[in-house]
């Protein structure tokens, strides 16, 4: 098992052993240090829109939280020769805690947060689709606990031009908006300095309480193991100049736009462990996932009533018919 420093490490000296052009398709074969990319646990996979009912953690019983900060004063977005990357100051906690990864695979349950990239199109699919942008954020385990398997843990954000979730705010789109307005990505010359990226906003703001958590792996040689994935289910909304600036950062590595900073898709075993946290199963209308809860439910209610309104003119007319019987046989006498 890698240790945090050793992780570290190999990123540092392999950064530029590898490359993007088959998409990772040959980072099995990589000669470097501890490479694992063809073993198991591999990340990124495809999460699926529904789970057997089994499958999900009620949030509160998974008691997710979360703090982050703005980061202020000369802070750094630097492209590291695959991506735009920028360090996480410890100007507050800057971390995550969840009852799910101790209690279920025994490893730590408090994560900081260390640094975010970016990756177009996003690494992780949604039943096969795959978005235009993912957030990653890099966390370590916070000293002095029992880390098991786990290496790392990463939160993982998806936005998209078109297909993101319609029930997402004004407010929340403005956020998301001046976060990677912060980011300067026009500037491809240089690692620009800008007085604050509102980190701490969009990852406050981002819906942590519905999300999928897996047993994988870091997404890059040499693939290390075990990571905690925390993908939020929630897609977000991008603007398309974002993304257009973003492939322009893509363009300072030649070819990297044309084939995208993202690895393939990994198969998905047993092993992964794959869990939904659904912030209310069953509400408004939704069961685990269910596109279609509220329609089907209402259709369900309709039946129902019409049944019941059959019945009661059943009985009704049975009433009525005794009555018209009992008031002729009185006729006739």
């Amino acid at each position: 098992m890698h240790s945090i420093i050793t992780v570290l490490a190999l990123a540092a000296v392999n950064a530029a052993e590898w490359n993007y052009e088959t998409n990772g398709a040959d980072w099995p074969d990589l000669s470097i240090a501890d490479n694992v990319c063809g073993g198991a646990n591999q990340s990124p996979i495809d999460l699926p829109k529904k789970l057997a009912s089994s499958r999900y953690v009620n949030p509160s019983d998974d008691n997710f939280q979360k703090m982050y900060t703005d980061q202020k004063d000369d802070i750094e977005v630097a492209w590291n020769g695959h991506t735009s990357q920028t360090g996480v100051l410890k100007n507050g906690p800057e971390m995550f805690s969840s009852r799910l990864v101790a209690e279920q695979w025994g490893g730590p349950q408090r994560f900081e947060g260390q640094q975010f990239h970016f990756h177009s199109g996003s690494e992780h699919t949604v039943d096969g689709e795959r978005m235009d942008l993912e957030m990653h954020t890099v966390h370590y385990p916070q000293a002095g606990q029992n880390n098991g398997e786990f290496v790392a843990a990463a939160m993982g954000i998806m936005f998209d031009v078109s297909s993101y979730d319609e029930g997402v705010e004004d407010w929340q789109v403005e956020v998301i908006d001046n976060f990677f307005d912060n980011l300067k990505w026009e500037e491809t010359s240089s690692n620009p300095k800008v007085e604050e990226v509102t980190y701490g906003q969009l990852m406050n703001m981002a819906n942590m309480d519905t999300r999928w958590v897996y047993k994988g792996s870091v997404t890059t040689p040499p693939c290390a193991t075990t990571v905690y994935w925390n993908v939020c289910r929630t897609v977000y909304p991008i603007k398309q100049k974002h993304v257009d600036m973003f492939m322009d950062q893509l363009a300072r590595e030649d070819g990297l736009d044309g084939y995208g900073n993202y690895r393939e898709i990994q198969e998905t075993t047993s092993a992964h462990d794959v869990w939904i946290i659904d912030s209310a199963p069953g509400s408004d209308g939704k069961k685990y996932g269910d596109e279609d809860g509220p329609a089907v439910q209402w259709e369900i209610a309709t039946i129902i009533l019409a049944v019941l309104t059959g019945i009661m003119l059943i009985i009704t007319g049975c009433f009525a018919m005794k009555a018209a019987g009992t008031i002729g046989g009185g006729a006739e006498k």
